[in-house]
């Protein structure tokens, strides 16, 4: 799968024998240019703060699971910031769908394996608690996009 910087240009580069981008394809490509200085803040941000978020989301998901903090914050610690770091690529992409396809999906059935869906949906809720509390308001509002989609992923009943 070749990935470009946005997931329109993608999808462009796959169908160009169907000619020019629409103008509702440019539409978006203008304003994902337009909001482009805004996502590459919120990946920075995330980039250079990822092991204070998950650490401070650890020690506040220990208040309500010190037992899984306990004997997983490794692991916990190792899956928080390969989310986190995937949320950072999405928001710089503008690109959700990836989010979902290439990790959550993946992530929330191997939880759902091990039978820990509501601790780590809990866990997200303190990374989203915590960004607030860190970050500037359009970097946290750009990652509680991503947060909400992780929780509503662990939390689907199927």
């Amino acid at each position: 799968m070749q990935i470009t910087l946005n997931p329109i240009l993608d999808r462009y580069s796959s169908t160009l024998d169907q000619g020019y981008l629409s103008n509702e394809s440019l539409a978006q490509l203008e304003l994902y240019i337009q909001t482009f200085p805004n996502r590459i803040n919120s990946y920075k941000l995330l980039r250079d703060q990822t092991e204070e978020i998950v650490t401070r989301s650890l020690e506040l998901l220990e208040v309500d699971y010190p037992e899984l903090v306990k004997t997983r914050k490794q692991l916990c610690r190792r899956d928080m910031t390969i989310v986190l770091t995937s949320m950072a690529l999405a928001i710089l992409r503008d690109d959700e769908r990836l989010f979902r396809e290439q990790l959550l999906d993946w992530f929330s059935n191997i939880l759902s394996c091990f039978q820990v869906n509501d601790e780590y949906s809990l866990a997200y809720k303190k990374v989203q608690l915590v960004v607030d509390r860190l970050l500037p308001q359009e970097s946290a509002l750009s990652i509680k996009h991503y947060t909400s989609i992780t929780i509503e992923a662990l939390t689907k009943k199927e």
